[in-house]
């Protein structure tokens, strides 16, 4: 099973310091498709959090990250007391971007630097600095001085990070905003909880038929009673056209109309997650944490084949604790976490050392059996200072 790259991974190397439970991960190599594995409180969801946090930063929502992920004292690894500044440096293809995040006396996030350079350069420009939000996916906003010494490559790739989507697909609830009515007009991309699921799949059908068609037939691999996908479309008051539309849906031999309240919660996991991973305009980074909760094993085994065909066309992590899920990659692709004295540890599969267990059993069987052992990176002391021009 070997993952061809088509698209090349937008983030290649990832720097955290001083995040929640990573006090250092120093250039860390990424790959097209990277499925991380660990146990409870290791820090795969501290991992997931970060990405969470540079999506929001990317298009300038890091206090609302804030006020719905905080207090902000639990971001900083043993608390502001002890580690003062967040640090992130994210390498792509082009593009070299460093920043630095620290508290204010009321508690609030502040950007306290941002950075820039070609990826050949090490050079940096400063785009901005003592700022609630950050520039990095403005790059038109950024100083002449800085774009006018940045190849467009560079700055495409700025604007990329803003693509970077964490997908969370766990609600499932009949309160849940995938299973409710949604605005029509929400369907420029797919929602992180799905909310917009009606709109964004009717925005499909219209647009993207061959795409809504192949969506519910890979949905009906799992679910064989599902027929059709249909809408209703609900009219605001005064008639606004821009009202709010339905997911309606027929089971094979029947003409009862069904609402996304009445699928059930795997079938409606395994129809966002089938919509996260088929959209036509994809993301430059998908991330998916837990996808397999709740699901059957065939829509496990289903959906690993997903995730590998969608990493050639976006990057792809997905953290997971299923020995199912993680039967379905290959032993390069995985990256576990450990807890170690306090801290997150990251570290790749000794490939050549799990050869002769994987003769015998599978990837998920291995790691369940403590076979799994992997090649220690071990982060030196402190990340270099930035050459500023």
């Amino acid at each position: 099973m070997t993952t061809e790259n088509h698209i090349p991974p937008l983030i290649r190397k990832l720097t955290i310091k001083g995040f929640k439970s990573i006090a250092l991960l120093d250039g860390f190599e990424l790959k097209s498709l990277n499925v991380v594995i660990g146990a409870n409180g290791a820090g795969k969801s501290n991992l997931v959090g970060f990405l969470r946090m540079l999506s929001e930063m990317s298009n300038r929502r890091l206090q609302g990250f804030v006020v719905k992920h905080g207090p902000v004292d639990g971001f900083f690894f043993g608390g502001p007391s002890e580690t003062k500044t967040i640090e992130g440096v994210i390498e792509s293809a082009n593009l070299r971007y460093r920043f630095r995040l620290e508290t204010t006396s009321d508690e609030k996030l502040v950007v306290r630097s941002e950075y820039v350079a070609p990826i050949s350069s090490i050079v940096t420009k400063k785009i901005s600095e003592w700022s609630f939000e950050s520039a990095i996916g403005e790059p038109i906003n950024w100083p002449e001085g800085v774009k006018s010494c940045l190849p467009d490559a560079s700055l495409r790739d700025a604007m990329a990070l803003t693509g970077i989507r964490v997908y969370h697909f766990h609600d499932t609830s009949h309160t849940a905003g995938m299973r409710r009515k949604s605005g029509v007009a929400q369907n420029e991309q797919l929602e992180y909880d799905a909310r917009n699921l009606a709109a964004f799949l009717h925005f499909l059908r219209a647009d993207h038929p061959q795409v809504f068609e192949l969506i519910l037939s890979t949905v009906r691999r799992i679910a064989p009673y599902l027929d059709t996908i249909q809408f209703n479309y609900l009219l605001q008051a005064g008639g606004d056209a821009e009202g709010q539309i339905q997911l309606i849906w027929k089971q094979h031999g029947s003409s009862y109309r069904f609402t996304a309240g009445h699928l059930s919660d795997g079938t409606i996991r395994f129809l966002c997650l089938v919509t996260a991973l088929l959209q036509p305009n994809p993301p430059s980074v998908i991330v998916l944490d837990e996808p397999e909760l709740g699901l059957h094993p065939e829509a496990i085994s289903l959906l690993g084949g997903l995730i590998r065909s969608a990493s050639k066309r976006m990057q792809v992590i997905v953290a997971t604790q299923s020995p199912a899920m993680l039967s379905q990659f290959d032993a390069e692709d995985v990256i576990t976490i450990d807890h170690e004295q306090g801290c997150s540890r990251f570290r790749r599969l000794d490939v050549a050392q799990l050869d002769q267990w994987l003769q015998d059993y599978t990837l998920g069987e291995a790691w369940q059996k403590g076979l799994i052992n992997a090649e220690i990176q071990s982060p030196p002391a402190s990340v270099a200072e930035p050459s500023e021009s």
